[in-house]
């Protein structure tokens, strides 16, 4: 890590990093400290932290986060946590003040279990006397009686046969590479109403695309590209990504640039046999050369739609826009639709801007889109939601971790953040939204199969329990009650791994 102290710049190891110090970013630096710039600017991408991929700018004054890294720009800040004194930090803490999910069929069956067995020895008593002193049965057959309507009343294997269910439900759910960390959270699943969804990386892919290439008159859209491409070859820009994909997807050929230069906030500039090219946003541009209305209005019409304009120009000539856009997964809207038909309500809640968010909104078919939401602020957003009912959040950034932990279930892409992953209950291995859908229909079925086990196991039991009182009980029916009833319920269980 580069710092400055007394005057000099000096590289140290990380750890020998202290409060105050004034370390030197640049283009390609890690953030290790949660710091504050004192000079410069610097492009950002918190993404990790976040979820959301556009780049933030940071001026004199603005915060840096841990776990972010420059994208562009050179500036000095100051150290104001070391070590695990830092906002990342914080995030994973709080996770672990969350709640544990409970199941509440196994709460139920425990308190039948402890009111049970509380009864047995009077009972007991109860139907030994009843057979002995008012049916004149003789000692041996009073016993036996007693004893046989005991053993099927034992509700000892209420609990498993619950545990059992629904661990046929995780393996049937694991074979879908969907992997649950908390056998419990299937019940909870099974009854949710509201389902929020992250947008980056969970309802949209996650990396930027090229949406539109709109040249400008007398520009074809093959140059426009290709003096994108040579501008963009060089820059670490996330959106420049894109750019590069769709050149390399229509083999346009690359020029050499010379001179570059990334303007934090603005753009990029460089030479390209003798002509000077620009790349960045309208407001950047147009100091540079004129956009017409007719171009403004395309680009608000871009905008929109959640799409980011990237104008780019040649000398004093607009070369034309390429626009680039985080797009919706294909699946996407038909997992929504879906989840809509189970009769659930679907929430985007993101951290990104209103109008990107709306529009991506909008595309998918959610029922509500919450946007601009900091990472406390969604903890905010789900308490209020629980009171509508049982509330499911599916993200994959360490901002969502807390989130993930404060829901009634908390899912997590397998392709996000750790701390995600850790908070979560569940986790979708393949990214993929429609197995959202599956998941809850699956465990709906789980939760189906216990209560039929449940309810088939207590008729039984208290089938034989008549019985005893009325002198027809014997051990056969006991065993069938207590070890038979068993067998039956995880045979019923088993249907889970095969049931469409």
């Amino acid at each position: 890590i580069k710092v400055r102290r007394e005057g000099e710049d000096q590289e140290i190891e990380l750890k020998d990093i202290v409060k105050g110090d004034i370390v030197i970013l640049e283009s390609g630096s890690q953030i290790c400290n949660d710091s504050i710039v004192t000079s410069g600017s610097l492009e950002v991408n918190e993404s990790l932290l976040t979820g959301e991929s556009d780049p933030v700018i940071k001026e004199v004054g603005s915060t840096l986060y841990s776990g972010s890294s420059v994208i562009s720009g050179k500036a000095c800040a100051e150290v104001i946590h070391v070590g695990n004194d830092n906002y990342a930090t914080s995030l994973v803490n709080e996770v672990k003040k969350e709640k544990q999910v409970q199941s509440e069929l196994l709460g139920s069956m425990r308190k039948v279990t402890r009111f049970t067995s509380s009864l047995i020895i009077p009972l007991g008593i109860l139907l030994f006397l009843e057979a002995f002193v008012l049916r004149k049965a003789p000692v041996n057959e009073s016993v036996v009686a007693s004893a046989a309507a005991l053993l099927g009343m034992l509700p000892k294997g209420l609990v498993l046969l619950i545990s059992v269910s629904l661990a046929t439900g995780v393996i049937r759910l694991a074979k879908m590479k969907i992997l649950v960390q908390n056998i419990y959270s299937l019940e909870t699943l099974a009854h949710v109403d509201v389902l929020c969804l992250d947008k980056t990386g969970t309802i949209t892919s996650g990396e930027p695309k090229v949406t539109d290439i709109i040249p400008a008159e007398g520009v074809s859209e093959e140059e426009l590209l290709q003096m994108a491409f040579a501008l963009e070859k060089k820059s670490e820009h996330p959106l420049a990504k894109a750019i590069l994909l769709e050149a390399e997807r229509q083999k346009v050929r690359a020029e050499e640039v010379s001179d570059f230069q990334a303007l934090p906030g603005n753009g990029l500039t460089a030479s390209l046999h003798g002509s000077r090219l620009f790349g960045g946003n309208m407001k950047f541009i147009s100091e540079i050369c004129k956009i017409s209305e007719k171009q403004k209005r395309q680009v608000e019409a871009l905008a929109e739609d959640g799409k980011t304009p990237l104008f780019f120009a040649k000398e004093d000539r607009l070369l034309g826009v390429i626009a680039v856009a985080d797009v919706i997964k294909e699946e996407s809207a038909r997992a929504v639709k879906e989840l809509q038909n189970m009769g659930i309500r679907v929430v985007m809640l993101t951290g990104d801007n209103e109008r990107t968010a709306k529009a991506i909104g909008a595309q998918a078919g959610v029922d509500d889109v919450i946007a601009g939401v900091l990472p406390d602020g969604k903890e905010s957003v789900i308490r209020s939601l629980k009171e509508q009912g049982k509330v499911a959040m599916v993200g994959d950034g360490i901002n969502d971790a807390p989130v993930l932990a404060g829901a009634d279930v908390g899912a997590a892409m397998g392709s996000g953040a750790d701390a995600a992953i850790e908070a979560a209950d569940a986790v979708f291995m393949t990214s993929n939204v429609s197995s959202i859908p599956e998941s809850i229909a699956i465990a709906r079925s789980t939760n189906r199969i216990a209560v039929q086990n449940v309810v088939f196991a207590l008729i039984i039991k208290i089938a034989v329990m008549i019985l005893g009182l009325t002198g027809f009980a014997n051990m056969w029916m006991a065993v069938f009650a207590d070890t038979g009833v068993a067998m039956i319920c995880v045979l019923n269980s088993i249907r889970t791994l095969y049931k469409k």
